[in-house]
């Protein structure tokens, strides 16, 4: 990736000390006179088009879990500068082409402005480049769904975890999920032009809701007051909203893609947020040592035969005085000379084995505290 962003600066560079004019797109003042002017016949929705310059920058923040905040912002400031110098060198080359068109069909000013001999080897660059990016997206696919899963607004998933950190995770079935909804994408699509649509308005209301969250930490997590958060947010807001505006009338063009795999995904969450819930009203608690005291009525009667001499049950709830009726009835039901009810709950400590144990009388409530890279023969 460094390889590829150098390579795109310095081709920029060449491109831009020859026409330094390009720098004038700096100014506000030239981008409003045109979005406003007669020859903009796209008008308004132009600003749709405006807005792919500058995706991808969230790909660098959407690693922030594995790579940690301060390896983000140094690398944020070699991409900047390079992204940069590549599309001040792209303008430039096109002012030294006036006669140049931009198709679906035909060669990007990214490619265009390689040198021949350049050329090949900056198409290999840019695809191990969209590679390395698509990393990102996937880890950070993993980081929301792992956050899900603590919720329990997703069923249970097998989890891994390569590093020592717990940011660092893997989820195989997220990992298949994004193989199939990617092909599924493309097998529709079939080009990449077909795609921006779809891409654009998913990217600007991700950053929406990259927006809002900050205003609700700002509000009720930092306990700031409004003017504050407003001010922090307002006017990456109201950017948002003008790319998003811009962006609608795309809808029809593959923006509805978006629309129905993120309500796919709610749908899925609200479901199990649902089922949760049922779960929770449902469950009754019982204290264990009213439990104990009925286990060993259970015991004493003559009339039933043992069932085994140990019976382990698991238990989600991590309380150690209580547990759930449901798996008392259980255990009444069931003649045993020991009952088990065990809890596995996870740490943040990777390596971290802690347990412990109540006894009372015939019932042994047993609770393990295990960190999140121990491997787990019960759950």
């Amino acid at each position: 990736m460094i390889v590829y962003l150098m390579v795109s600066g310095l081709v920029g560079l060449s491109w831009l000390v020859r026409k330094p004019m390009v720098l004038l797109a700096l100014d506000p003042v030239m981008g409003l006179r045109f979005l406003f002017s007669g020859s903009n016949l796209a008008g308004f929705a132009v600003l749709s088009v405006v807005f792919l310059a500058i995706t991808g920058a969230e790909a660098l923040s959407a690693d922030q879990g594995q790579l940690g905040r301060g390896n983000i912002r140094v690398a944020w400031g070699l991409a900047l500068v390079c992204i940069l110098l590549g599309y001040f060198g792209q303008g430039a080359w096109m002012l030294q082409h006036p006669g140049f068109t931009v198709t679906a069909e035909g060669v990007a000013p990214y490619f265009a402005m390689m040198p021949e001999w350049l050329r090949p080897i900056s198409v290999l660059l840019a695809l191990l480049a969209g590679i390395i990016a698509s990393q990102a997206l996937i880890t950070a696919a993993f980081s929301l769904a792992a956050a899900a899963d603590g919720l329990g607004w997703l069923p249970r998933m097998r989890t891994v975890y390569p590093g020592d950190t717990k940011g660092q995770v893997c989820i195989p079935a997220v990992d298949v999920f994004l193989c199939v909804a990617c092909v599924g994408v493309m097998l529709h699509f079939k080009s990449s032009s077909a795609m921006e649509a779809a891409y654009g308005l998913a990217l600007i209301v991700a950053m929406l809701m990259d927006t809002f969250m900050l205003w609700y930490w700002i509000r009720h997590v930092a306990h700031r007051a409004a003017w504050m958060a407003w001010l922090a947010c307002g006017p990456f807001a109201l950017l948002e909203l003008a790319f998003l505006e811009a962006s609608l009338g795309k809808f029809l063009e593959g923006g509805y893609i978006t629309v129905a795999l993120a309500g796919l995904i709610l749908f899925c969450l609200r479901a199990c947020i649902r089922v949760r819930g049922l779960e929770r009203v449902r469950r009754r608690m019982i204290r264990v040592d009213h439990l104990s005291t009925m286990l060993e009525q259970a015991a004493s009667d003559e009339n039933r035969d043992y069932v085994a001499d140990q019976i382990v049950w698991l238990t989600p709830d991590p309380r150690m005085g209580m547990i759930n009726r449901d798996v008392a009835v259980s255990m009444i039901r069931r003649k045993a000379r020991m009952y088990w009810a065990v809890t596995v709950t996870q740490t943040n400590d990777p390596d971290s084995v802690e347990r412990d144990v109540k006894v009372d009388g015939r019932l042994v409530r047993l609770r393990f505290k295990l960190g999140f890279k121990v491997p787990r023969p019960i759950s």
